[in-house]
């Protein structure tokens, strides 16, 4: 994963932090909801509303 990272950034030289970490947390009361498919939408949306866009996306969820 880390070559794959290097390696799109290597064509890409704007781009100055090619890994970041971003948390994004849910209420205990929404966990029945919270389904993997649902999480991951909401990360992909996110994603888009602060202007990363395609990006590769790793989704864990604790």
């Amino acid at each position: 994963m880390i070559r794959s990272f290097a390696m799109q950034r290597s064509g890409r030289k704007e781009v100055k932090q090619p890994v970041g970490h971003i948390p994004i947390s849910f209420a205990p009361e929404d966990k029945e909801r919270m389904t993997n498919d649902f999480m991951l939408q909401l990360a992909k949306e996110y994603m888009e509303e602060m202007g990363i866009g395609l990006a590769n996306l790793i989704e864990t969820k604790s």
